[in-house]
């Protein structure tokens, strides 16, 4: 008797789940939440991933320097996957270069090898740490 009603606990609770999990993903407030994620972390506001600053200090010189690796990634197409444009982030007083969107570090330091010596003072951050 006591195996059975076990058995019986168990598929009504696995029964439960199931409906659980189909309701989240149903949800309109679910995907409300999941594409805000999306936005946030595509405007740099949640910090789960890595980039690489090329520099930080005059804005002339961010430019120039945007400029210059928007066209190595030009030229050296690469199935990376990282978001494959330069960006200029204001942080007073500084105006930074970062490239990359790398979701792990691994990824961040694969591409670090490739321009370390064209920018020596490049460093990887994730940004919003420190």
């Amino acid at each position: 008797m006591k195996a059975i009603t076990t058995l019986l606990l168990s598929i009504f609770v696995s029964i439960q789940f199931a409906y659980s999990q189909s309701n989240v993903e149903n949800d309109p407030l679910f995907k409300e939440i999941v594409q805000l994620k999306e936005q946030m972390t595509k405007n740099y506001k949640l910090k789960e991933f890595y980039v690489i600053q090329l520099h930080s200090g005059n804005k002339d010189k961010a430019q120039k320097i945007k400029e210059d690796i928007d066209f190595f990634i030009s030229q050296n197409r690469q199935p990376d996957s990282f978001q494959k444009e330069a960006i200029i982030v204001y942080e007073t007083p500084n105006y930074k270069v970062w490239i990359g969107r790398f979701n792990t570090r691994l990824l961040a330091d694969r591409f670090f090898l490739k321009i370390k010596e064209d920018y020596p003072n490049a460093l990887i951050l994730k940004p919003g740490l420190g």
